[in-house]
């Protein structure tokens, strides 16, 4: 045999035990779960050696009450600035502001104690800290925090009780309409978009119906692939000089002695001196001068007074100004609606057996049977990265299952999802891979022996022609 043709050989059959080894390696484990963990994150940006500055905090980075402390150590520096930002989860900025900016003497040290909810509440939060020295030289340090509702407890999966990750999806914008009301909420203006990615900016004055001075409501809705809502979204424009902006006093829950108004621009800073407002009435409106203004988006803070001078509530209001009719306009891509996440559970002759149904804001899991019969209900079962889905009460067997998301309204959002339950001493679920491989369960261990085997028939093969061909060459 030729010595090429022995090389062929032996490449071919150690690049396909390469193949199958390199696949069976970055293939994942069925019925594998990522555990997540949370740890204090700060961010270290040193512009200059001289300069120190570290921040620590003992309330951790994931908080669900609104007391939070931090400490500032510092030296070699002679001014520190603190700023605070208060964020969505899809990262608009809710809440900007200078928490303190002075004179320090090094070397030195700081506690800082906030109460979040006087900062917008809930949502997460980036606090800046810069020291600089006496030539100027800065440096920076970042720490974050996330304030949440109370989670959940987690879920302890029972040897009869398997878990899926419910995958939920979000539901993609496909069509947007933009309706514009004048300040009686007549609708003066009404746009349609199929095309939501093409949608940055309107000309409010161009014909047909342009509109002019005057305070509007512009109202964003986006709808999915099946027009259902996915999100309403009102701003409110000003178009021309200002005008005296009507702010609504809202109701803290308590007497209210005086309110003080303060006017911030999109980077934080104050642009309308605060105006007092002494003993308002709930519902009622006060007047906020924007007529000096110029073009651009501007947040409203009212803060609510009791009659001891202390802050019992505060309210913001975000608003457009436009002199000239150009406003901007940011359209959401992707929305999270679903509210509920249900299993339907099939028996082994393709007959409904069970449905699941998992309440995403509470946790709970109700299970009912194939007519709709509550049967019972387990609390705290249901996260989005785990969801029992309890088969006691029914026989050991292989079961299908079929996951399917509804928004507030009822309505099916995203695609369903198939799974299948093998139910019996110690249940697993395994992806549904179809009829083809139908019970199916194929894991990284099975492809690493099927290598094994492809390395040693292949072997023996190239051993036994080598062989004969040294008896032929005799």
């Amino acid at each position: 045999m030729k010595k090429t043709h022995k090389k062929i050989l032996g490449f071919t059959g150690l690049g396909l035990v390469a193949a199958v080894t390199t696949f069976a390696a970055t293939t994942q484990v069925p019925g594998a779960y990522a555990l997540s963990s949370t740890s204090d994150q700060i961010q270290v940006q040193v512009l200059s050696a001289d300069p120190e500055v570290s921040v620590t905090s003992t309330s951790g980075s994931v908080v669900t009450s609104p007391d939070y402390s931090f400490t500032v150590s510092y030296n070699n520096v002679s001014s520190l600035k603190a700023t605070l930002v208060n964020r969505n989860a899809d990262g608009t900025v809710t809440w900007e502001e200078d928490l303190f900016d002075e004179t320090v003497t090094s070397p030195g040290e700081k506690t800082v104690n906030l109460n979040l909810d006087n900062y917008n509440g809930k949502g997460n939060f980036t606090i800046t800290i810069t020291g600089t020295n006496a030539d100027g030289v800065p440096v920076e340090k970042i720490i974050t925090v996330s304030y949440q509702d109370v989670a959940p407890a987690p879920i302890e999966p029972e040897d009869d009780k398997p878990t899926v990750d419910p995958d939920v999806p979000e539901a993609v914008t496909k069509t947007v309409e933009i309706n514009i009301y004048d300040d009686t909420g007549a609708l003066v203006k009404h746009y349609n978009f199929t095309d939501p990615s093409a949608v940055e900016s309107l000309d409010l004055m161009a014909p047909p119906d342009p509109i002019y001075d005057g305070i509007y409501t512009m109202e964003t809705i986006t709808r999915d692939k099946n027009g259902n809502i996915t999100d309403i979204k009102t701003t409110t424009i000003v178009i021309g000089d200002g005008y005296n902006t009507p702010v609504e006093i809202e109701d803290p829950g308590q007497e209210i002695d005086h309110v003080i108004v303060t006017v911030k621009n999109s980077a934080g800073d104050v642009v309308v001196a605060p105006q007092t407002f002494p003993n308002p009435i709930p519902g009622t409106t006060v007047p906020v001068n924007l007529m000096d203004l110029p073009s651009g988006v501007y947040t409203i803070i009212t803060d609510y007074y009791n009659s001891d001078d202390q802050i019992i509530a505060t309210t913001t209001y975000v608003i457009t100004k436009t002199e000239d009719g150009q406003m901007d306009v940011e359209i959401v891509q992707k929305v999270d609606t679903v509210t509920t996440v249900e299993v339907y559970i099939y028996g082994p002759n393709g007959n409904l057996v069970r449905i699941v149904r998992a309440d995403r804001a509470t946790g709970k899991v109700s299970v009912y049977d194939a007519d709709g019969n509550l049967l019972f209900t387990l609390d705290n079962a249901y996260s989005d990265d785990n969801m029992v889905i309890p088969m006691e009460g029914l026989a050991y067997g292989d079961y299908t299952g079929l996951i399917m998301y509804r928004n507030a309204e009822g309505k099916l959002v995203g695609d369903s999802k198939p799974i299948k339950i093998q139910y019996y001493e110690k249940p697993v679920i395994v992806p549904d891979t179809g009829s083809f491989f139908q019970g199916l369960n194929i894991t990284r261990e099975d492809y690493l022996i099927t290598g094994l085997i492809v390395f040693v028939v292949i072997g023996a093969v190239a051993f036994w022609i080598v062989k004969r061909n040294r008896k032929n060459n005799r």
